[in-house]
């Protein structure tokens, strides 16, 4: 040991070294290098550590982040948010790499352990000194610049960059084209941001804004740590730039996403001479000089409809029907006619006024040819059935309606693009609605697989909590069009369990509960 030259003890170190982060990052163990051991150096890495222990602390401080930018806005003006990919999005040069370059040019030695070891060890003023510099040689696609310029004059438009690199940097480069004001930056780089971004933060950010504050997002990014975030937006779009500069993987993420995770998404040539990804039908090409597709980015989105809904609580009718459902001593067969009986009345007195009807031609008994009624495109809807509790009900439906697909679904994923792919209407089946969760993965799924179909929502019971205002589901409906059949609206939030579960009850399978 004693004859190992300093040269091969470095070496030694090295790859103990980048072993054990292998070993740590595998076993999802936070893990970082220490140049220097004194305390003031030690601690606020030991803070830091602590405050990412939590599960979802990160993301929490995230998206404390988020509502930071959401209050600088009007909440009864906002209607949409843009969101934004950094480097290679807004420009077609990667701010990063220009930051570990500028480092390089003033002699640190740094390569491509730059960006993480200077951002540890660099202090306050040289971060803030270096990030400046940087920030001057990134210039923004005039397009984006145009776009940026105009979304400051609306007051219902919010434009965010959300960035896995650094977050200063960027915060940097808006303010030298002077957009700071009207374009915030969630991005980490430094332990003093609190937090980290990833792809998966980025699609949490896009949910967030259009679940939590029902928000029109449209995400722009280039790379396949944009992927998750496109895939969660209203109106997804691939910036694709320069051959010699973009992302080189990105085709074949895009290909995979579009065809197993059916991402619909446009994009943008910049500049317009580049050549495009994938092919037209696939990713279909748009343009900044295409007045109408920069007015669907910045004009107010149509005002929401109120949420579509029937329900006969009040009616002779639901107390008769309710009856042998709500009853302890029917369960098994009887109670699965029952359900199926408030399925055809559902679908007889309200589907066929939610969807309307359509003449047809039939054979009257005296002889003569007459008109008879059917559900509007009868034949190309589609009936799916939430397992287990809303198949009686659905057979029911399905009963009245004999030309239209029958569908069982356990799950969203269990709904294929064949299902719905060409149908104009879906019917959802569940026997009991109580916050919607499952039904809400069901219409986003469905919208997913065909964008411009007609979805109503049948249910035995919906509890009333569900279609408050401001409510997830009811949120989720009305930005879908989606409209809403129950037999009964209740105020009761009782979850059955065991023998009381609707699904145990339907099929006699209490005792194994």
């Amino acid at each position: 040991m004693t004859g190992l030259s300093a040269e091969n003890w470095v070496l030694w170190q090295t790859l103990e070294v980048t072993i054990l982060r292998d070993l740590c990052r595998q076993h999802k163990i936070l893990f970082t290098t220490v140049q220097n051991p004194a305390l003031e150096n030690v601690l606020p890495l030991v803070q830091h550590f602590r405050e990412l222990a939590p599960a979802g602390s990160n993301l929490a401080q995230v998206k404390k982040r988020l509502g930071e930018i959401i209050a600088l806005h009007d909440s009864k003006e906002l209607q949409t948010f843009l969101v934004f990919g950094g480097d290679r999005t807004l420009s077609a040069e990667d701010g990063g790499r220009l930051l570990v370059d500028e480092l390089e040019q003033n002699g640190t030695g740094l390569k491509d352990s730059a960006m993480r070891d200077f951002f540890k060890k660099c202090d306050d003023d040289m971060f803030e000194f270096r990030c400046d510099n940087a920030s001057a040689l990134v210039p923004l696609y005039p397009e984006f610049i145009s776009l940026l310029r105009r979304v400051e004059e609306q007051k219902h438009i919010g434009v965010v960059v959300v960035t896995c690199g650094v977050g200063r940097l960027w915060t940097k480069i808006l303010e030298h084209h002077g957009l700071s004001d009207s374009v915030k930056v969630i991005g980490g780089g430094r332990f003093s941001d609190g937090y980290f971004v990833t792809p998966g933060v980025k699609a949490a950010v896009v949910s967030h804004l259009r679940d939590v504050h029902d928000l029109n997002v449209w995400a722009f990014g280039d790379s396949p740590l944009d992927i998750p975030m496109l895939w969660e937006a209203d109106q997804a779009v691939v910036v694709v730039g320069d051959e010699k500069k973009r992302s080189t993987t990105m085709d074949a993420a895009l290909a995979t996403a579009i065809q197993d995770g059916h991402l619909r998404a446009r994009q943008v040539l910049l500049p317009s001479t580049s050549s495009p990804r994938l092919d037209n039908n696939s990713l279909p090409v748009v343009s900044f000089d295409d007045g109408d597709f920069v007015k669907s980015i910045v004009d107010p989105r149509p005002e929401l409809r109120p949420l579509k809904k029937y329900d006969a609580t009040n009616k002779a009718a639901s107390n008769i029907l309710m009856s042998p459902m709500r009853s302890a001593a029917v369960s098994g067969p009887m109670l699965r006619a029952a359900n199926a009986n408030v399925g055809r009345y559902l679908a007889t007195e309200y589907v066929s006024k939610l969807i309307g009807l359509e003449e047809f031609t039939i054979s009257h008994v005296q002889g003569h040819q007459t008109t008879g009624h059917r559900l509007r495109n009868e034949a190309k809807t589609s009936i799916i059935a939430f397992m287990r509790g809303g198949e009686p009900m659905a057979f029911g439906i399905s009963d009245v309606f004999p030309q239209a697909m029958f569908v069982h679904a356990s799950s969203a994923d269990d709904v294929k693009k064949h299902h719905v792919q060409g149908q104009l209407n879906v019917i959802l089946v569940d026997s009991v609605i109580k916050s919607g969760k499952s039904v809400i993965e069901l219409i986003k799924r469905v919208v997913r697989l065909e964008p411009n179909i007609s979805i109503t929502v049948v249910a035995g019971v919906v509890q009333t909590e569900a279609i408050a205002e401001g409510h997830l589901f009811a949120k989720v409906m009305r930005r879908h069009g989606a409209g809403l059949i129950a037999l009964r609206i209740s105020e009761n939030k009782f979850t059955g369990t065991k023998t009381t579960d609707t699904g145990n009850r339907l099929f006699n399978t209490t005792r194994l509960a």
